[in-house]
């Protein structure tokens, strides 16, 4: 205890500040100087515990209540962390039917590590993951909510746009895709394609901030430049830019022969092979004289579907269920991967045939409808959806554009036997969203026309009769 005297040393040495030996009956120091000594070896202070014996032991009471306040208030979790959570849930899903990174790429695998940088790409990640479809154990979001988050969105984009630092970020345009996907889900059918004119800004932007070693930036321009193919078939003043970064990038990456670096994902691959034929369909559609150019591009697809079709035989063959029965997942959901991959392929290849199929007719009637064989693509489409319906409603979004481009190159009669195999085949059919297709496509089919000599388009309904699936 500080300030507490301890020494046992004799009153005169310890008055004197001096050591002690503590000799009795005189220490060496008193005898010396002749003085009384007197203390010497005395223990001066002695504390004493008051309580004194054992503490009794404490009886704990079995019956004692204890009373709050209030309620407990549990902490709320951040906005960055519930959307990483509700992520994090989509993604742990393999089933097929639900699978987002089968459905949307592989980047979605690295989206919550980008979360937190961007505004606009957390506002689109939120608004997209309420607008997808709930898994069989997840609660439905209401439609209003996923609105009024697709509402947020947009004006978080318009933000980062409005940015010079954002608006040419990696992010800002994995935003704009989410958004894309998103008006797809939930916006009226006649503004699809609404996000596209800016998307095809930002790919033609000589800014654009990305780095071709990384793997989410190359499979977000290989899959965003493979959408815009397919809209220049619409619109061709969305064509690239020469001075654009990303499309370099993208035919660098499509064309394999003299790629430094091969095929990263074998989904990203099949978003590259699906966009080299559609590439092809857009040199037919532009150039200054399509008709042999169709003819060739149009042969090239039917030897593309034959082969498609002896290999989508074989592969399922080794499905590990009969075609008409639900998957077990996960494992089986990888194994029907390859057959999916190679039906999305094969089911592009009809829908492409179909539309050359149907210029060269118009070309060669004036107008009309396409060919009997056009036909029968339309009914191979039919039967492929029948067949992808148990990988609804993710696993088979890519059948909703190819019945709808069946739909949309047929005439009345055409339309209304499509409408009844699709209905006599359990199909879901959104005859709207075909419509506008349907005046998309005829004013690009008008264009056309007027490029196609008839001697050629004479040529090209000829070999329509000829060729078969």
């Amino acid at each position: 205890m500080p300030g507490v005297p301890t020494s046992r040393g004799c009153e005169a040495c310890r008055k004197q500040r001096k050591k002690c030996d503590q000799m009795q009956p005189s220490c060496s120091r008193c005898a010396r100087l002749g003085l009384s000594c007197t203390g010497g070896g005395v223990r001066r202070f002695i504390f004493v515990d008051e309580m004194g014996g054992k503490p009794r032991p404490r009886q704990a009471n079995r019956h004692r209540t204890v009373y709050l306040k209030g309620p407990m208030q549990a902490i709320a979790p951040n906005a960055h962390d519930s959307l990483l959570a509700l992520l994090i849930s989509k993604l742990s899903v393999k089933d097929l039917r639900y699978d987002i990174v089968w459905a949307y790429g592989p980047l979605m695998s690295d989206i919550p590590k980008r979360l937190g940088h961007s505004d606009a790409l957390d506002a689109a990640t939120t608004a997209l993951t309420l607008t997808l479809p709930p898994s069989t154990h997840a609660r439905r979001q209401p439609q209003a909510h996923a609105l009024h988050s697709y509402t947020e969105a947009l004006e978080a984009m318009r933000l980062a746009l409005a940015d010079p630092f954002q608006s040419n970020s990696i992010d800002t345009m994995c935003a704009a895709y989410f958004l894309l996907l998103c008006q797809d889900k939930i916006g009226a059918p006649k503004d699809i394609g609404v996000h596209v004119t800016g998307l095809s800004h930002m790919l033609n932007n000589p800014s654009a901030e990305f780095n071709p070693s990384d793997d989410f930036d190359l499979s977000l321009i290989v899959i965003l430049c493979s959408i815009m193919n397919a809209e220049i078939l619409l619109d061709p003043t969305l064509s690239p830019s020469p001075t654009s970064r990303c499309w370099p990038l993208y035919t660098l990456y499509t064309n394999r022969t003299t790629s430094p670096r091969p095929t990263i994902d074998p989904d990203l691959a099949l978003f590259s092979e699906i966009s080299l034929l559609v590439t092809g369909l857009s040199r037919f559609f532009s150039h200054p004289n399509p008709g042999p150019e169709a003819l060739t591009y149009y042969a090239s697809l039917s030897h593309l579907a034959h082969d498609h079709r002896a290999r989508l035989d074989q592969l399922r063959a080794q499905l590990p269920s009969p075609p008409n029965q639900p998957l077990s997942p996960p494992a089986a959901a990888e194994e029907a991967k390859p057959y999916l991959r190679l039906l999305r392929s094969y089911g592009l290849t009809l829908t492409l045939g179909l539309i050359v199929d149907a210029a060269l007719a118009r070309a060669h009637n004036g107008g009309g409808s396409s060919s009997s064989d056009g036909w029968a693509f339309a009914s191979e489409l039919v039967a492929l959806a029948r067949e992808t319906a148990r990988f609804r409603p993710l696993g088979a979004t890519f059948m909703g554009p190819y019945l709808n481009t069946a739909w949309a190159l047929g005439d009345c009669e055409a339309r209304g036997r499509l409408e009844g195999e699709l209905e006599r085949a359990g199909v879901e059919f959104e005859a709207e969203r075909a419509r506008v297709l349907a005046g998309k496509l005829g004013r690009s089919m008008a264009g056309l026309k007027e490029r196609v000599d008839g001697e050629v388009g004479k040529k090209g309904a000829d070999l329509v009769g000829e060729v078969e699936v």
